[in-house]
């Protein structure tokens, strides 16, 4: 029996979990219900009329995972529990009516706990439990495996009696890894994954593969969508991979073995690993046409929109209409996602430049029925597509007109636009054709959609949970801030009026670091407020439903989880106000409250980086200028030349300081008030990978290293948020200085170690030097020390970020300090520094910035990082280290103390190859910048004031000695 049920759960659980496109399972007749639960179980697979099915729009991207045709799994026990009735009717509704189900099993299972029943009571909860979860109850889903749980426990040598007690319990936690997972609550998915499979390691490969096979399969595939949620890639690959390596050991058929390869795919995709997805689409595409397309008809439709939306997404148009062409056969105008192919074909057309077949396939998408997926998305994108055809016709008002009429549908029946941000996209494209028309009123129209998608997002970031879903909503945000930014400068260059600079530094504000803005808010919320562990699982409960709804106009249920959501975070601000304002107050720095916090002296270069253009903001106590620096800093080359001849210790130094002074020119020159004293970097785009120091005036014959402290951070609200981040005040100190040896595949650090001795001469703390730098030791380490200083090596990986590491004591089998695991680790310290290689670099993430393995430290609860743009020195480093701490000893700012460490540095090689801005320029300060604090008095003073002390007690000495002798002489 088992051998059949795991053929079905694989057909079920396999055809819906889908990171990609996502179909809800059509629902079952009654009367297929019944007639599969009265099918008696044989050696050979049951047969039903339901097709596999999989998707949903073409374009949706959220993780789902279910469970289907449940009541095939337990079909068969109709005679073995002698309860066919009730079953029957609970499986009838299973997937149709959820509260029927439930009432059904809630009236079963008490009297079969009185009649000792303890098989049948099982199955009953079962059943709630999965129509719970299929239907996204996941609050009674929550209770129904707390109630089985307790029964469970409860019926104790009874349980020996239920001969499949295993598969009830493997089941259970089945459930609850989907529950955490749809809750977004990847890390407690992944202890019940492993809890999962530590109940199967003891069964035998044969008993595993006939009977808990698709369990572990797609255990891994619900991980690895986990994963991706989190943006950490490498880890969704590595967990696919593994799910196609089972599969092929456990013998699955091949349209199996292709819906978790399509995931993969989809993965490659996500990366713009274009040529990998496009070999596993073309693959399953050539497998589902040899089969026969009818009983993969939504797996195939998906595969071939994505794969042509991936040679559309690659310019390969041509490639893309070829397929289309060839798959038209096979989709035909009655199949329900037949508009969604039509609507990519006339993209493309229109990308093309062929207007008139465009408008031809698109117009009719205006008529369509409630027979195809989704109309009304359907027609809100042919409106879209209507409105970019009208506007290449510069025929402006009928282009606004059409995409109004999209914005209107997709707030009627989307209205909180909970499942995507659809109409981003409306607003941008309303936008883009403002920006066209180049008039006043267009631009304080482009400048009130920016308000518009402002206030759309800052709801949208408080109900969605995963990064990668905030992710998505950044890439529909940033274009639109970015014109408004834009028409705020238009505007005031007409005006001159102040409320034009206060609106740009807001629209830009909005666009930076919301990820890691959410992060630092989450962490200090969650650690420091004390909110009971059921409220916050109650907050997220909610927030995954309603980015989960997908409510037609006439429902209210979708308004009903809202109220209940605002209620619970209205009584989290009366009942834990300090959990709500850490959490929930964003507070969004205007541009007055950031010069209301500088003092005199003090100067923030603020860069904006549009589709079009670098503007720049010079901000001083008093003053604010405002200037367009010119094109894109992605397009100058001048920036990418600079760059690469800073990190090689061999380049021409003159050259180096005729580029630099011409950058400096361009970017700084404009913006950089005379007078400043200390100088504080808000960089964007491309200029986020520049090392401000090493530009050159060449009239005054010096560095920006040489003119003022810099540090550098990644917007104003975060800025403001680390000065004001004081979670650890001690100043104990932890050192990691591993030995390497070229066996290692690393080259030896031959000064690390007198690093190491030079940090705690100033701050005492522990060294682990050699072997006991290790991993293991670290994450024991890490959350208590207020000073963390690394001297090792790092490896950046730009197309995986995080792959990217430091190198810790090779003597342990996993020595590598990833960024994944930077994300599980809490380390509040005042200071990190990371004297390796290239640890700012990595993947830029629009709006983010580098996914680096500085980022990750901030991400963990940093409060100040110090980091390197390209492979450093490992003696000039020394050098510099000891100057930085040294001065940090003597109560400086960290910002001075880096200043005075690295002039001291220029000063001393002036006339020797260690002037190259190589050695000295790759450091950056970002983050608080204030002296480093202790809770008491810190080691260092104690130093100093014995020494003082015994100064002064031989002052006294001295002095009374002199006294005496000159009494004597007098007498």
């Amino acid at each position: 029996m088992k051998k059949t049920v795991s053929r079905f759960f694989l057909y079920g659980w396999r055809t819906n979990l889908k990171a990609w496109f996502i179909l809800p399972p059509r629902n079952m007749t009654k009367k297929e219900t019944i007639a599969i639960s009265k099918k008696n179980w044989s050696s050979e697979p049951v047969k039903t009329s339901l097709q596999p099915v999989q998707f949903n729009s073409p374009l949706s991207l959220q993780p789902v995972c279910r469970l289907f045709l449940f009541a095939i799994f337990f079909g068969s026990w109709h005679t073995v529990l002698g309860q066919s009735d009730w079953l029957t009717e609970a499986e009838s509704y299973l997937y149709t009516d959820p509260e029927k189900t439930q009432n059904i099993t809630d009236t079963q299972w008490p009297r079969l706990w009185q009649e000792n029943q303890w098989e049948a009571t099982l199955t009953a909860l079962l059943y709630a439990n999965e129509t719970n979860y299929y239907h996204g109850r996941l609050g009674a889903l929550k209770s129904g495996l707390s109630r089985q749980d307790s029964l469970m426990q409860l019926m104790g040598a009874g349980l020996d009696s239920v001969p499949d007690q295993l598969y009830y319990k493997v089941f259970g936690e089945f459930h609850r890894l989907g529950y955490y997972h749809r809750l977004g609550q990847h890390e407690k998915s992944r202890k019940v994954a492993t809890h999962l499979l530590a109940l199967l390691k003891d069964q035998p490969q044969e008993t595993l593969a006939t009977d808990y096979a698709e369990f572990i399969t797609a255990t891994y595939a619900t991980l690895a969508v986990g994963f991706q949620d989190e943006f950490r890639y490498n880890k969704a690959e590595t967990h696919l991979k593994e799910a196609l390596r089972l599969h092929t050991q456990f013998n699955h058929d091949q349209g199996t073995l292709l819906n978790t390869q399509n995931l993969l795919a989809q993965l490659y995709a996500r990366q713009q690993k274009w040529s990998a997805s496009n070999r596993l689409l073309t693959q399953a595409l050539d497998y589902y046409e040899a089969v026969g397309i009818d009983q993969f008809k939504n797996s195939f439709t998906s595969c071939a929109i994505l794969l042509t939306e991936n040679l559309y997404k690659q310019k390969q148009t041509a490639l893309a209409l070829m397929h289309l062409e060839r798959w038209k056969p096979y989709i035909k105008s009655d199949y329900k996602y037949f508009g969604a192919l039509q609507l990519q074909h006339a993209q493309i057309l229109l990308e093309s430049d062929a207007y008139d077949q465009a408008l031809t396939l698109t117009e009719p998408l205006l008529q369509l029925e409630n027979g195809n997926s989704q109309p009304w998305k359907l027609k809100a994108q042919a409106h879209n597509l209507l409105g970019d055809y009208y506007g290449r016709k510069r025929r402006y008002k009928t282009a606004q007109e059409h995409y109004l009429n999209a914005y209107t549908i997709e707030n009627a029946n989307n209205p909180a636009g909970y499942k995507q941000p659809w109409n981003f996209e409306t607003l941008n494209k309303r936008s883009q054709t403002y920006t066209k028309q180049n008039t006043e009123t267009a631009w304080d129209s482009i400048i009130a959609l920016g308000h518009e998608a402002v206030r759309k997002m800052e709801y949208l970031q408080k109900i969605h949970q995963a990064d990668g879903d905030k992710a998505i909503l950044a890439q529909q945000v940033l274009p639109l801030l970015a014109q408004s930014i834009t028409a705020c400068h238009q505007k005031y260059m007409k005006q001159t009026d102040r409320k034009w600079l206060e609106s740009a530094f807001y629209f830009s504000e909005k666009s930076r670091s919301n990820i890691l803005l959410d992060a630092l808010q989450r962490n200090r919320a969650t650690t420091y407020a004390g909110v009971p562990h059921d409220l916050l699982e109650k907050e997220a409960l909610l927030k995954r439903q309603l980015t989960e709804q997908e409510t037609p106009a006439e429902s209210t249920s979708s308004f009903e989880t809202k109220r209940e959501l605002d209620s619970l975070i209205t009584q989290l601000e009366k009942s834990y106000p300090a959990y709500h304002k850490l959490k929930y107050d964003r507070n969004t720095q205007s541009l007055m409250q950031l010069q209301q916090k500088l003092r005199p002296g003090e100067s923030v270069l603020y860069f904006m980086v549009t589709q079009n253009s670098v503007y720049g903001m010079g901000i001083t106590l008093d003053e604010v200028s405002w200037q367009a620096l010119g094109a894109d800093g992605s397009e100058d080359p001048a920036l990418s030349e600079f760059i690469g001849l800073l990190s090689d210790p061999n380049s021409d130094l003159e050259q180096i300081r005729i580029l630099g002074n011409r950058i400096y020119q361009s970017y700084v020159a404009p913006v950089l008030p005379e007078e400043s004293q200390r100088i504080i970097i808000i960089p964007d785009g491309r200029l986020q990978n520049l090392p401000f120091e090493s530009l050159y005036h060449s009239e005054k014959e010096q560095y920006l290293l040489e003119k003022a402290p810099i540090s550098y951070t990644h917007s104003a609200t975060l800025f403001d948020q680390l000065q004001n981040n004081t979670a650890q005040t001690n100043a104990k100190t932890l050192v990691l200085a591993p030995s390497f040896t070229t066996a290692d595949g690393f080259s030896p650090l031959a000064h690390n170690q007198r690093e190491a001795e030079t940090v705690t001469e100033n701050f005492p703390g522990q060294v682990r030097a050699g072997n006991s730098a290790s991993l293991t030791q670290f994450k024991l380490d890490a959350s208590n020390y207020g000073i963390i200083h690394f001297a090792t090596h790092a490896q950046v990986n730009d197309s995986v970020p995080d792959a990217s590491f430091l190198a810790l004591s090779p003597t342990e089998k996993t020595h590598r300090l990833f960024i994944q695991d930077l994300y599980n680790l809490r380390i509040p310290s005042q200071l990190v520094t990371l004297s390796a290689c290239s640890t700012e670099q990595g993947k830029q993430i629009q709006g983010e910035g580098a996914s680096s393995l500085a980022r990750a430290f901030f991400y963990s609860g940093t409060q100040a990082l110090v980091s390197t743009h390209w492979q450093i020195n490992d003696r000039s480093t020394a050098q510099i280290m000891k100057g930085f701490y040294g001065a940090l000893a003597q109560g400086m700012p960290k910002d001075e103390a880096l200043f005075n460490a690295r002039t001291q540095f220029l000063s001393t090689h002036k006339f020797d190859g260690y002037a190259h801005p190589y050695f000295w320029a790759p450091f950056v300060l970002k983050g608080n910048r204030q002296p480093i604090k202790n809770e008491g008095l810190p080691d260092y003073f104690w130093k100093y004031a014995l020494a003082g002390l015994a100064l002064g007690t031989l002052g006294m000495l001295y002095s009374k000695r002199f006294r005496n002798s000159s009494a004597s002489s007098t007498l």
